[in-house]
């Protein structure tokens, strides 16, 4: 069908945070995307001090 590939292709293109949910590797649970956006958000904007912030917080920041 390739809806991954073109919605891959978009993320790459506009360096956008993302996560994508794969099943069948398991990632699929709300622990899994809550630590890897907050992990890409602290890189991507340079956070400091950030490693104990909730999600909201990061977002504001």
């Amino acid at each position: 069908m390739g809806k991954s590939a073109i919605a891959a292709k978009y993320i790459l293109l506009t360096k956008l945070t993302c996560y994508f949910n794969i099943f069948a590797e398991g990632f699929n649970k709300t622990g899994d995307f809550l630590a890897s956006i907050h992990q890409k958000l602290i890189k991507r904007y340079s956070l400091q001090n950030a490693e104990n912030a909730d999600l909201r917080t990061l977002l504001h920041q």
